[in-house]
């Protein structure tokens, strides 16, 4: 059975879809009004709507031969685990449903997905699948510990020493759910502070937010100054809601060559009499490195 891999919570990455006839050949869907990802839990009946994780409109690439992509959407696969999944189609009151296939939700995130990965390589059996999600992984770790930053938006609460106005942030932040702070040093946060009233999230324009400073229009002067862990916030941390495409492109790049990397062993130098010697490069990529420069984690400068 065909295995897809992707990442739970990978809003707006796009799972490739093929349909093929009865013959293995790519199916002519041109003709269907209606056609749709549905995924579930195995061991629960799909043909019951309520027991669909997914039951959403895909989309076609090249509808005449059945090349088609569904594009992940916020919350529809908030849990990782694996899933079963069909293409179903739909005419004139007739349904077809091509073939069953495993769907496989990762716990973390990814910055490339194993299909865009092998798409990168060649690559169209399964049977590889496994080392693949395990390079995809390790070069998430490898480009964060690069940059010194997430590229992964997690929602969580955090809290920082209490300040005078500027706020400057350790961790990256994308947006505020709430800010609040424990002005008398008794582990309570009673003093709510809403944004663009008390306080406002710098640099304008861009993320991440590296610093917040309080508004004259507000009641608050500073956040809580002097008092240990005075501000709690509430809120998505990371670099940005999703990876920038240069991170991705930085991504498929290593992982490429870190699945590659079987074939050169730890040489250092290949080649014969031929070609001539060829230096192999060890570290991070040249052309990984020049898409990474611009997002390496700086220190905090007001503006």
């Amino acid at each position: 059975m065909e295995k897809l891999t992707v990442m739970k919570n990978e809003e707006g990455v796009n799972v490739d879809l093929q349909v093929n006839d009865s013959a293995g050949s790519g199916k002519d869907c041109s003709s269907f009004t209606t056609y749709k990802l549905q995924v579930w839990e195995p061991g629960l009946d799909p043909d019951t709507s309520a027991n669909l994780t997914v039951d959403s409109t895909m989309a076609w690439t090249t509808d005449t031969t059945g090349d088609g992509y569904y594009t992940i959407a916020n919350g529809d696969f908030d849990t990782g685990r694996v899933y079963m999944g069909r293409v179903y189609l739909a005419k004139s009151g007739t349904v077809e449903i091509p073939k069953v296939f495993m769907l496989a939700i990762g716990w973390g995130t990814w910055y490339c997905t194993v299909p865009e990965l092998k798409s990168e390589l060649d690559i169209t059996g399964d049977e590889e699948d496994d080392i693949l999600e395990a390079v995809c992984e390790e070069v998430r770790y490898y480009i964060d510990n690069y940059c010194d930053r997430t590229f992964v938006a997690t929602t969580a609460t955090r809290y920082f020493d209490g300040s005078s106005s500027p706020l400057f942030l350790n961790d990256d932040l994308v947006s505020v759910t709430s800010l609040s702070l424990d002005e008398d040093s008794d582990a309570t946060y009673e003093a709510s502070l809403t944004e663009d009233t008390d306080y406002r999230l710098y640099p304008l324009n861009t993320t991440p937010k590296t610093y917040i400073r309080t508004m004259s229009s507000g009641s608050y002067s500073g956040f809580a100054a002097g008092v240990d862990a005075g501000v709690k916030i509430v809120g998505s941390w990371g670099y940005a809601s999703a990876a920038p495409k240069p991170v991705r492109r930085a991504a498929k790049i290593m992982a490429a060559r870190m699945y590659k990397r079987k074939d050169t062993a730890f040489a250092t130098i290949k080649g014969g009499a031929e070609m001539g010697a060829v230096e192999v490069h060890h570290g991070l990529d040249p052309d990984a490195k020049l898409l990474l420069s611009h997002y390496r984690k700086m220190p905090s400068r007001v503006t």
